[in-house]
Formats: structure tokens, C-alpha cells, sequence
């Protein structure tokens, strides 16, 4: 289940949704490289710099997206944004949404923008 495919510095990077990880491609060959398995559904990856921001979400047994490998690995997943180091793989910073959230679509920076808001409809 690949999403959010980009292309960064030279790199093919998406997300393996169904596995919860963070993989780079090889156009050429079609090699995959995992950078990192997250502990939820991974969807949404914004690219800043050197970091990528990614969406995790938890699972809704009762669709289409039970029974993926990633339930395997993970009991107890996470809605939240992850941020890593795209050189190294290392996790550098997080936030996990506890209630209220379930599921992210996507992920976006706003590179320089002081105090943000977000308006209702």
C-alpha cells in the first residue's frame, strides 16, 4: 500500500502503509530500503530539509484496511506525526494525539510561519 510518494535530494521516498514504514526506492531496480517502521498506518509525508514529517494512523477493523501486516507488529497503534532525521532514521521529535483524532489523510509543512491558525467552518 504505497502513499505519498516524493522526491527528495536525488531520492524516491513513500510510505508502506500497510507495513507502518518509511521506505526509499531505487527507480532503476525497484529496490526498496526501509528507513523506519513507525506504530501506526503511515500516511501523509511532508519533506523539510533534511526531515520527514509523517502521518500515522490507527486502523478501522471494520474496512477495507484490517488484516495488514502491520497489525502483526504493532498492538496498540498511534494517531500521530512523526518527525525523522531522513539521513539517519532516527526519530527526533513526535506528537501523539491521544483523543479526539483516529486518523491523519496527509502531512504539510509551513516552512518560516510563526503562529498559525486554524479556522472553522
Amino acid at each position: 500500500m504505497p502513499h505519498s510518494p516524493r522526491v527528495h535530494q536525488g531520492r524516491v521516498f513513500l510510505l508502506d502503509s500497510g507495513h507502518g514504514r518509511v521506505v526509499t526506492v531505487e527507480p532503476d531496480t525497484g529496490s526498496i530500503d526501509t528507513i523506519a517502521e513507525l506504530l501506526g498506518y503511515t500516511r501523509g509525508l511532508a519533506i523539510h530539509e533534511r526531515y520527514g514529517f509523517v502521518g500515522l494512523s490507527r486502523i478501522r477493523e471494520n474496512s477495507q484496511f484490517g488484516g495488514l501486516p502491520i497489525k502483526d507488529r504493532v498492538d496498540q497503534m498511534q494517531c500521530a506525526v512523526y518527525v525523522m532525521d531522513l539521513l539517519t532514521g532516527q526519530i527526533t521529535d513526535f506528537l501523539v494525539f491521544e483523543s479526539g483524532c483516529s486518523e491523519l489523510f496527509d502531512a504539510q509543512v509551513l516552512a518560516r510561519i510563526r503562529g498559525p491558525a486554524l479556522v472553522g467552518f
